[in-house]
């Protein structure tokens, strides 16, 4: 697939995102410069020679792409009528812990304290990398479930294997990796030849399998 088409498919250019929620680009402008919504997380730069019996012109154009999550936090924006950056992060919070309480759900008692000892840190934390864009880049869709399960199941992974410093997992453990890397599988964006490698692919998924002998599936 060409990467225009993989852009166009799995992503919003910014009137396709503001026609789906219903508001005009003005709108979005003025919720990213308050803090509010997510900066795009792909933009494409086209350089255009134009041929015609006119002569020949040159052009560029940018093109912003969003992803098609972020349609979700956009009607939350409007839903609520959410005008601050403090109001839309207690929302983004909230939002955090609603998914963070059924991904935990059959974790080990001393993970989730473990990951949730400074959780109102780490929520801040995602949500400035919310804002920028970094997770439109490197989650499925953009959504807050994806995000939280991305962040939590790379902690998952690092705490059980020591930082893959473990050689031998018992039964137990390896059950719950598996259960860590399908959830962090299902989460991370998929790849494309044309763009940058997803380093948490790299960095955990790809590694926990060859090291570990296990599955996705």
């Amino acid at each position: 697939m060409s990467l225009l088409n993989h852009f166009n498919e799995s992503f919003y250019q910014t009137i396709e995102l503001c026609q789906s929620a219903r508001v005009n680009e003005d709108i979005l402008f003025a919720w990213q410069e308050s803090g509010l919504f997510p900066a795009s997380s792909f933009v494409i730069e086209n350089k255009l020679q134009i041929n015609s019996y006119l002569g020949i012109t040159e052009h560029k154009e940018q093109i912003e792409y969003y992803p098609r999550g972020y349609l979700t936090w956009a009607q939350t924006l409007i839903k609520h009528k959410i005008e601050s950056s403090t109001q839309a992060f207690m929302y983004f919070g909230n939002m955090y812990q609603q998914s963070l309480t059924q991904l935990v759900h059959g974790l080990p008692e001393t993970i989730i304290t473990s990951f949730t000892e400074d959780l109102e840190e780490s929520i801040q934390t995602s949500w400035q990398y919310f804002l920028v864009g970094k997770y439109g880049a490197i989650c499925l869709t953009g959504k807050i479930d994806e995000i939280v399960a991305i962040d939590l199941f790379k902690y998952v992974i690092s705490f059980l294997t020591e930082d893959f410093s473990l050689d031998i997992l018992d039964k137990e453990t390896r059950k719950i990796l598996h259960i860590a890397l399908r959830q962090l599988n299902n989460s991370v964006a998929l790849e494309h030849p044309l763009l940058p490698k997803q380093l948490i692919r790299q960095r955990f998924i790809e590694r926990l399998i060859k090291q570990y002998d296990l599955s996705v599936k």
